[in-house]
């Protein structure tokens, strides 16, 4: 995969991480969902394409 595509899904998986955070802070209510699937794929996203870009940075 090319450089710039991988950096605009890190770009897009360190977002959906930020945006997960934010939403746990939130004070709980019932009935709302729970950001914890956003923020596993955030990070999960941020790791895979963060390690993939920097091994295309380090060539």
């Amino acid at each position: 995969m090319p450089l710039t595509p991988t950096a605009i899904l890190f770009a897009a998986s360190a977002v959906a991480l930020a945006f997960g955070l934010w939403q746990d802070h939130r004070p709980w209510r019932p009935g709302k969902g729970n950001p914890f699937w956003l923020m596993f794929a955030g990070l999960t996203g941020s790791l895979v394409f963060g390690i993939h870009l920097f091994a295309l940075l380090a060539r």
